[in-house]
């Protein structure tokens, strides 16, 4: 089976962002025309957010073409293969780039990432519609995070730190009334502790119950906490995890088939391909081929 050799840009945080050593950057897209005109297809270590006042053109995450509207807010999680196609202004948008080390740094909270809907997670589209009031705070908020950061008194990064915190959770609330999702309760751990194991521990791993004895927990217990939590069951979130990665591989690397059945646990080939086909509705040639052709449009 032929598969796709990408191009894409492996970027780090410092090989773009001024404030490496904070681990935090935000500003105006003026200050990064060459990642957001340059037409490359990415992927990195850092996440990212922006704030669209004006939105035209497409932002390509992975498999999924992204339409960008007025007041739109989009969400990059690392690794994630990303390619931008606006006709916007740079200075009509807004970014703020971070690691998750940068968040440690302040919070003793593991699963704040976790605890984010639009972050690590593949049900619902990582972009958030907003209105003129709301975004003009965005873009405030913004502003003084980034004059903080050239601010040398003791006092400025405590509050760049509360600030990114609020920006985050208000992001959170929003995206999760918006696709109808419960919000986060702080003792949930059960469900984040998974929703981490899924992302750093699924080679090997594709039922509920091997996570489940991973967490010394009953399946019952796990389903009911990652329902309760993210409003899909463990199977669900899982499976779409498990899809994700699949494709990963298959867009990004010379693999078999053969042999991601072998990583991913599938007892042979054709388990796996009629699990793909199953949960996409399409064979993995069929996906290949679609994928290609998406590629070829967007270069």
């Amino acid at each position: 089976m032929a598969h796709i050799h990408n191009d894409i840009a492996h970027l780090l945080f410092n090989d773009i962002n001024s404030n490496s050593d904070l681990l935090i950057n935000t500003s105006t897209g003026n200050q990064l025309k060459d990642y957001y005109y340059g037409n490359k297809l990415y992927a990195t270590n850092f996440f990212e957010i922006i704030f669209f006042r004006t939105g035209k053109g497409q932002i390509w995450i992975n498999d999924s073409k992204i339409e960008l509207c007025d007041n739109s807010v989009i969400f990059l999680s690392p690794s994630q293969r990303h390619c931008y196609h606006m006709d916007v202004a740079a200075e009509d948008f807004r970014f703020v780039t971070f690691k998750e080390e940068f968040l440690y740094s302040f919070l003793a909270d593991k699963y704040i990432t976790f605890r984010l809907h639009y972050y690590y997670q593949t049900a619902n589209p990582p972009i958030l519609v907003t209105d003129n009031n709301q975004m003009n705070r965005y873009f405030e908020v913004l502003n003084e995070i980034e004059q903080k950061l050239t601010d040398k008194s003791s006092s400025a990064l405590p509050i760049v730190n509360s600030l990114l915190y609020y920006l985050l959770v208000q992001l959170n609330h929003l995206y999760a009334k918006r696709y109808n999702i419960p919000e986060s309760t702080g003792d949930n751990n059960i469900a984040y502790q998974f929703k981490e194991l899924l992302e750093k521990n699924m080679i090997g791993k594709q039922t509920v119950a091997d996570y489940a004895k991973k967490l010394c927990v009953s399946r019952i217990t796990l389903n009911s906490a990652v329902k309760n939590q993210f409003g899909m069951t463990a199977t669900e979130l899982l499976k779409n995890k498990l899809i994700h990665n699949i494709k990963t591989d298959l867009v990004e690397t010379n693999y078999s088939v053969s042999y991601l059945s072998e990583k991913y646990g599938f007892s042979e080939a054709n388990h796996l391909m009629r699990f793909f086909k199953s949960q996409t509705g399409q064979t993995i040639g069929k996906y290949i081929e679609e994928y290609t052709k998406m590629m070829s449009a967007i270069h």
